[in-house]
C-alpha cells in the first residue's frame, strides 16, 4: 500500500460522505452528508442540498463511511513486535528509521493523532518535527519523552531509570524540562521482557506518589504502565490519571477507576499478536497469551462499571481497527468502539477541543472506510483515504473530484 498526499485546489473543500459517524456516540447520518472544510478546519456539516453552489472542490466519497481520524493513545514508534530489548539497544539511527516506517503505517491505518509513550533520547521529538515540516508522512504526535522506571525495570533500555522518591521527582522535572506533553511511569512488570511478571509491582508506593504529585504540580497528566496488583491501588490512591493496559485489574479496582474518572487505555489487540508473531521470544509469548485470555473479562467488567476507555495499538502499529474489534468482542457496541478510538482517545491525549470528532470548529481529521462498521467492526480497517488537518492522503487510489 502507498500513501500519497493530494492537495485540493483553493481554501474550501467539500467532502460528500455516504454514512457519517461523528465519533461522539450519536447515531450515524445515513443520508449523503457534506463536510465543508476551510483552511484545514470543519466549517459546515449537513445534507448535500444545503451546500449547492458552494465554491471549492467536491470530493465524492458517497460510497464510503466517514469517521473521525483515529486517535491512538498508546504507541512506541521506534520498536516492532519481537525482541524489544534487542531493538532498544540498536543505534538511534536505526530506531528513527523504524519510527519513519511506523509513522507512515499509522497514517495508512487512519490514525491522525498518536501519543508516543516512551521514546529514548528525544526520538519522538525528531519524528514530530519531521512530520510537522512535511519531510515524512505521519500523524501528529503527543509526547511523553522517556518513561520513568526503576533501575532495570520494564523497558529500562529506552527509558529513564531512577530510584527513590527524590529521584522520581527529579526525573519528572527533567521530562517537563524537555517539554513533554505528559508523564509516563512504569509501575508493574511487563509482558515484553524476560525478568518480570505483569501483575507484580516494580516500584515503591512512595516513588509512585512522588512522581504523580510532582507531575500534577507541573500541570502534566500521568500515564502508568500498570497491569494490576497492589501497585494499582497505590496509584489510584495517589491520583493517577490514566492506566495503560490494566488487563489484571480486579472488579473493585475497576469500580474505583469509574468513581475517580481514571481512564483505561486498552491494548488487547497487541496481546493476541504477541502470542503468535514470529520472532517473539518464548518467554514473552507465554505472557502475551495469558494476558490476551484475561483481557475480554476485564473489558466487559469495565464497560459494566462505566470505566472510561480509550485505545492504543502499542506495538501493533496502525491497527486500531483490531483494538475496536476486541472491544466489540467484549460486549461494546460498534458506536462505543468507534468513540473509544476517536473522541475518547482525543480526551486522553488532551486534544478533545481540536480532534476526535467531526464537529464544526475542529480540525478536519477524517478516516474514509469501505463498508459499514456498524454491521462489521472489522470494516474500520478498510481505510481508503485519510484527511489530516484538511490535507487529503490517498491510501490506494486517487480521490474522485465531482461537480456539485
Amino acid at each position: 500500500m502507498d500513501v500519497r498526499a493530494r492537495q485540493c485546489s483553493g481554501d474550501t473543500q467539500m467532502f460528500l460522505c455516504g454514512q457519517l459517524i461523528d465519533g461522539t456516540g450519536k447515531a450515524p447520518l445515513s443520508d449523503p452528508q457534506v463536510i465543508r472544510v476551510d483552511e484545514g478546519k470543519i466549517t459546515g456539516i449537513g445534507p448535500a442540498k444545503d451546500f449547492k453552489g458552494t465554491l471549492g472542490d467536491w470530493v465524492d466519497w458517497s460510497d464510503f463511511t466517514v469517521v473521525p481520524g483515529y486517535v491512538d493513545a498508546h504507541d512506541h514508534f521506534h520498536v516492532m513486535m519481537g525482541d524489544t530489548e534487542a531493538q532498544g539497544h540498536l543505534p538511534d539511527q536505526e530506531q528513527i528509521l523504524t519510527g519513519v516506517r511506523n509513522a507512515r503505517v499509522m497514517l495508512q491505518g487512519g490514525i491522525t493523532t498518536v501519543r508516543e509513550l516512551c521514546s529514548p533520547r528525544g526520538i519522538d521529538r525528531f519524528l514530530r518535527a519531521a512530520i510537522e515540516d512535511g519531510r515524512i508522512f505521519g500523524p501528529r504526535i503527543v509526547t511523553s519523552g522517556a518513561g520513568i522506571m526503576r533501575t532495570g525495570g520494564h523497558f529500562w533500555y529506552v527509558g529513564m531509570e531512577a530510584d527513590g522518591p527524590l529521584a522520581w521527582r527529579a526525573a519528572v522535572r527533567q521530562q517537563v524540562k524537555n517539554r513533554v506533553d505528559c508523564i509516563k511511569i512504569f509501575i508493574t512488570g511487563g509482558v515484553a521482557d524476560r525478568d518480570s511478571v505483569p501483575q507484580n509491582v516494580d516500584v515503591s508506593r512512595e516513588e509512585i506518589a512522588a512522581a504523580i504529585e510532582e507531575a500534577h504540580r507541573l500541570r502534566r497528566k500521568v500515564s502508568a504502565h500498570l497491569y494490576g496488583g497492589i501497585g494499582a491501588d497505590w496509584a489510584l490512591d495517589a491520583g493517577l490519571d490514566i492506566v495503560e493496559h490494566g488487563a489484571y485489574f480486579t472488579e473493585d479496582q475497576l469500580k474505583r477507576m469509574s468513581e475517580l474518572g481514571t481512564w483505561l487505555v486498552s491494548t488487547a489487540g497487541v496481546m493476541s499478536m504477541g502470542a503468535v508473531e514470529p520472532g517473539v521470544p518464548e518467554e514473552f509469548a507465554l505472557k502475551f497469551t495469558a494476558t490476551a485470555k484475561k483481557y475480554p473479562e476485564t473489558l466487559r467488567t469495565a464497560r459494566e462499571l462505566g470505566v472510561k476507555v480509550a485505545l492504543g495499538t502499542d506495538l501493533r502499529h496502525g491497527r486500531l481497527d483490531v483494538e475496536m474489534k476486541c472491544l466489540v468482542e467484549a460486549g461494546y457496541t460498534p458506536l462505543e468502539a468507534i468513540k473509544a478510538a476517536t473522541l475518547s482517545g482525543a480526551q486522553v491525549v488532551g486534544l478533545q477541543d481540536e480532534v476526535g470528532s467531526i464537529e464544526v470548529g475542529k480540525l478536519a481529521d477524517l478516516a474514509v472506510i469501505d463498508g459499514d462498521p456498524l454491521e462489521d467492526i472489522k470494516c474500520t480497517g478498510n481505510v481508503k483515504y485519510v484527511v489530516k488537518g484538511g490535507q487529503v492522503y490517498s491510501v490506494e487510489v486517487p480521490a474522485r473530484v465531482i461537480s456539485p
